[in-house]
């Protein structure tokens, strides 16, 4: 016997309602959905997708030296009044990295000690 196959099953079920069968029948299938995909599949997925892109966009990997030069230094021929490449891309981390920040910062606080963050005591 199952897990599904106990004689309490149906009694949960009559209990529960159209929607505990509809859950019960809905976490089944992500179950099922998880226990296929997450092994071989995605590994296959992942490894062609990253295959695919290579060939498809002629070796790209051999490019991150060039663009991390250019974002850190910029070209020759800029004017004295653009944003250089450093700058706008300092000002997009402060502005990912700040933000989440931000936001990630009270979540802990109505669970955490009170004290800690309020700076008392």
């Amino acid at each position: 016997m199952g897990k599904t196959d106990s004689p309490y099953t149906l009694q949960i079920f009559v209990m529960q309602g159209i929607w505990g069968i509809f859950m019960a029948l809905l976490q089944h299938a992500v179950a099922v959905a998880r226990e296929y995909l997450w092994g071989f599949p995605m590994l296959a997925l992942l490894f062609g997708t990253h295959l695919y892109f290579t060939f498809h966009l002629g070796f790209i990997q051999k490019k991150i030296p060039l663009g991390i030069r250019l974002s850190l230094t910029g070209t020759k021929n800029q004017e004295k009044d653009q944003v250089t490449p450093y700058s706008a891309l300092a000002t997009a981390l402060a502005a990912t990295i700040g933000t989440g920040n931000i936001v990630e910062f009270p979540q802990p606080l109505p669970s955490a000690d009170q004290e800690r963050y309020s700076g008392a005591g």
